[in-house]
């Protein structure tokens, strides 16, 4: 502490634990507050939730985030070696470190997690891909990760699940997985993904009980995008009509375009290049 005195580990993680709770209090205290309305009132009532937990939200300067990645390189029905793409990892991770926030990559087994040889191209090997790939130490991040049953999704202020069709594997269908993203999201975190990310999203439900993306504006790796790679008849379900199935309010451009969604604290990219616009997005949000 500032006086020099010592504080146990317990101590410790008590007094940020109640930061964090102060902090996410004070966003939805002014979400709430904004769906008031733009009037005098709301604007009072938003000013007075900012300003009684301002000094809540200025202790704590650094954000705990989670890039939940796949442990798969091969998915049932599709005869292409996949992965994590490279790049949905990179952008976010340089984004959130340059930022100073703490970063961990996680993966659902642990260990090694494998890259889309497609990512590694140099027509997709984008300025943050390129920076990762050499960098000694992010790189041996993704030789070590914790995995899921290691990392509590308490305390967590973003989780980002990083696409790839290696999603298709371990995403779906996975209790673990499912429960981490939904417990963030309860506890007022923010939930991210990127491209073929959102197939994490599509077992989670809300606090109503309704799916996640029920009712909300959302973005994916879309339909046309996978029939331009050759890959819908491949693939176990299509995203953007999976997403749509489930009630989302489906948005996108042109295939290709960088393009990021946010709809309260969900924030989505639909593909590969827009995942700096998704983690700009997070940062504002955070």
């Amino acid at each position: 502490f500032r006086d020099g005195s010592r504080a146990r580990a317990s101590d410790l993680s008590a007094r940020v634990d109640v930061l964090r709770k102060l902090k996410r209090s004070a966003r939805r205290a002014s979400e709430q507050a904004s769906k008031q309305g733009s009037g005098e009132r709301g604007g009072r009532a938003e000013a007075c939730a900012k300003r009684e937990l301002e000094p809540a939200i200025s202790f704590e300067e650094m954000a705990r985030i989670v890039l939940l990645t796949s442990n798969a390189s091969k998915v049932d029905g599709m005869n292409t070696e996949t992965g994590n793409w490279l790049e949905e990892l990179a952008a976010p991770y340089f984004a959130f470190k340059n930022a100073g926030h703490h970063v961990e990559i996680v993966s659902t087994n642990g260990g090694r997690i494998p890259f889309d040889p497609k990512s590694l191209s140099e027509d997709f090997l984008l300025e943050a891909a390129k920076r990762f790939s050499t960098d000694k130490q992010a790189m041996a991040e993704t030789e070590t990760t914790k995995s899921l049953s290691e990392v509590s999704a308490r305390h967590v202020d973003c989780v980002l699940l990083v696409g790839g069709h290696g999603g298709y594997a371990d995403y779906v269908g996975n209790p673990k997985f499912t429960s981490f993203v939904e417990r963030v999201d309860r506890d007022g975190g923010i939930v991210a993904a990127v491209c073929h990310g959102p197939i994490g999203l599509v077992d989670c439900k809300g606090a109503d009980g309704k799916p996640l993306v029920a009712g909300r504006k959302v973005t994916g790796f879309t339909d046309e995008e996978e029939k331009e790679v050759g890959l819908d008849s491949s693939v176990p379900f299509l995203l953007e009509s999976k997403l749509r199935e489930l009630g989302a309010e489906f948005e996108n451009q042109s295939n290709w375009a960088a393009h990021c969604v946010a709809d309260g604290r969900l924030v989505t990219g639909q593909n590969n290049f827009s995942a700096g616009a998704v983690a700009d997005k997070v940062l504002e949000l955070l």
